[in-house]
């Protein structure tokens, strides 16, 4: 269902809406508002792609660990971002200067959080999961499972594992 929902949304980013957006700026917008058009949408979705790594920033501050903040990418976005900022200057133009501003925020904010939590030690986390029988509360079952920096991922789910007790309509809560 996960892959039907993906592919979903990669038609629709993909095809959909440059098709609207494309349709749009040729049928109903002409001259100067078309251009205005174009570089507002424009503007708006690389504001978007600048600005998608904050859930990750706050997971990073929250979590303490910049184990899934990629510094590559944080590099990368920072580096992009100081290019065309460089490159507008020169032309003057409202509709790249904005977005690559809020680049250049968001790469450097990414950049001075993986500084401050580098070289941080990961907390082990103590966690309580509980399996829980769909229609079924009654007879919730619950376990405490540490989890460390090194456990991999068919660790956590044997440790998670109610092999016997779990049917097709079971959930896991984890609740710190």
């Amino acid at each position: 269902m996960d892959q039907v929902k993906a592919i979903i949304l990669v038609i629709i980013m993909n095809i959909i809406f440059p098709g609207v957006a494309i349709a749009l700026s040729v049928v109903v917008f002409h001259g100067d508002v078309r251009n205005t058009f174009i570089g507002i949408l424009c503007a708006l979705v690389t504001i978007a792609m600048y600005a998608s790594p904050l859930s990750v920033m706050i997971t990073v501050i929250r979590s303490k660990t910049v184990e899934c903040m990629p510094f590559l990418l944080s590099f990368f976005l920072l580096l992009n971002a100081g290019a065309w900022f460089a490159f507008v200057m020169f032309l003057h133009d409202p509709y790249l200067i904005v977005p690559n501003v809020v680049g250049l925020a968001s790469g450097s904010a990414q950049l001075i959080i993986y500084i401050i939590y580098k070289n941080k030690p990961t907390q082990v986390m103590n966690t309580s999961v509980e399996m829980i029988e769909e229609g079924c509360s009654n007879n919730m079952k619950s376990r405490s499972v540490t989890l460390s920096k090194g456990s991999s991922f068919r660790q956590i789910m044997e440790n998670l594992s109610f092999s016997d007790q779990s049917g097709p309509h079971s959930a896991y809560l984890l609740v710190p």
